[in-house]
């Protein structure tokens, strides 16, 4: 197809409620950014269209080149937004081959904590 200028998108996300002024106010002014912001109705939505994920059409962009920051944690975000979770914790239990529930949560503890929260 064709090119398309160099780019990033970029999401931010606040503890507390922001009027889209102020959002607007601090892009523009204190990130050189456009002052036109989006709110976000859905995170997964806005994770899909950074990526192209539901667009066959378009480039698919790497997870693994996506950068976050600030507190934001990109691998919870992504293992809550997984529409396989169970199944994810699941190929995780029968690989592990352990059988008692507390040999499977200090293995989850130890090598997928982004699972944690999910086991319990």
């Amino acid at each position: 197809g064709e090119f398309k200028k160099s780019h990033k998108h970029g999401a931010l996300f606040f503890e507390s409620l922001k009027s889209y002024t102020q959002v607007s106010d601090l892009v523009s002014e204190k990130l050189n950014g456009p002052s036109h912001v989006e709110v976000v109705m859905s995170p997964k939505g806005m994770f899909d269209y950074f990526t192209h994920a539901e667009n066959p059409d378009k480039t698919k962009y790497d997870i693994n080149e996506i950068e976050s920051g600030s507190g934001f944690n990109l691998e919870q975000f992504l293992t809550e937004n997984s529409p396989d979770l169970l199944g994810q914790l699941y190929q995780v239990m029968r690989d592990s081959e352990v059988q008692e529930f507390a040999d499977f949560t200090d293995l989850i503890a130890e090598h997928y904590p982004h699972f944690l929260q999910f086991v319990f």
